[in-house]
């Protein structure tokens, strides 16, 4: 996400935020699968069996908002094209093919991070039962 706001490219910031958002979700996924197992009290008689259900709403609340941010920044992008600067995303210019993979680098970067969290959610998850 900072390296998108680094330079000026929407593609990154929106990739950012929607990796941000991604872990987010599971984190907030995780604590509510583990509140969900609370027992009834005396002030929730029916215990917390819906907080699964406003986690979920919690999370597409923060989507919706985050791409109608996009949406509206895309918008303007459109009538106003700002400039971008590629010298920071094109690390070498050696050669074509060179330099289209030093542009996808730092999204293959993030989805690679992705990646790692889910399975540590998902090994933290199967350790806690």
């Amino acid at each position: 996400m900072l390296y998108g706001v680094w330079t000026n490219s929407l593609g990154l910031i929106s990739d950012g935020f929607h990796m941000l958002f991604d872990c987010s979700a599971l984190v907030v996924g995780l604590c509510a699968a583990l509140v969900v197992r609370w027992k009834p009290t005396r002030l929730y008689s029916f215990g917390y069996g819906r907080v699964e259900v406003l986690s979920g709403f919690v999370n597409s609340l923060f989507l919706v908002s985050i791409a109608t941010a996009v949406l509206s920044e895309a918008l303007t992008r459109l009538l106003d094209p700002p400039t971008i600067n590629t010298d920071k995303l094109l690390v070498s210019r050696n050669s074509a093919r060179d330099s289209e993979i030093r542009i996808v680098y730092p999204s293959i970067l993030l989805c690679l991070h992705s990646c790692c969290v889910v399975v540590v959610v998902y090994r933290w998850c199967r350790w806690l039962g």
